[in-house]
């Protein structure tokens, strides 16, 4: 049986990674809210995201600007996916334009995956940190990094829900 402090660990760690999961999931309802575009390639996008900032971390800039460089990157992407793969599908000639998104997110989500496996492989690549160090917290070591990321995510979840409650979406 695992020690009180191994299920602490697991418990932590997974309330801080599962912030960014739950970035995520709110981006995607937003987009679906929204939009009513439901876009299974969601991920993979995030994904191609984090692979151009692993490049762009390690190898050309700090971690700090290749994280400021990146998000523009990632809605750059999503938009040339929208106006080049999506947008003939919405123009109302089609019976049926939410099954044939489907179809085609799925299928650009088999496309990004495959292609970054081809190009980098399946090893799980690790970054430079944004923050250096750690912080004890009831007998456990959090890397800052995971910490900046939870507040950061919940910062960015907090002022979506701000925009959507004061706007006239």
């Amino acid at each position: 049986m695992p020690s009180a402090t191994t299920i602490l660990q697991f418990a932590v760690l997974g309330c801080l990674v599962g912030s960014v999961y739950a970035l995520m999931g709110v981006g995607l309802s937003l987009l679906y809210g929204v939009s009513r575009i439901l876009n299974f390639a969601h991920g993979t996008i995030f994904a191609l995201g984090a692979y151009a900032y692993y490049y762009m971390a390690s190898t050309l800039f700090t971690p700090w600007l290749a994280l400021l460089l990146v998000v523009p990157l990632g809605f750059l992407i999503g938009s040339i996916v929208y106006w080049l793969l999506l947008t003939p599908v919405t123009g109302g000639h089609l019976q049926r334009p939410n099954d044939y998104m489907i179809v085609i997110t799925i299928a650009l989500a088999v496309v990004i995956e495959k292609g970054i496996i081809l190009a980098l492989g399946a090893e799980v690549l690790r970054p430079p940190s944004l923050v250096n160090g750690s912080v004890a917290f009831a007998g456990l070591e959090i890397a800052m990094d995971r910490i900046v990321g939870f507040v950061g995510a919940g910062v960015l979840v907090g002022l979506l829900a701000l925009a959507v409650r004061f706007s006239a979406i």
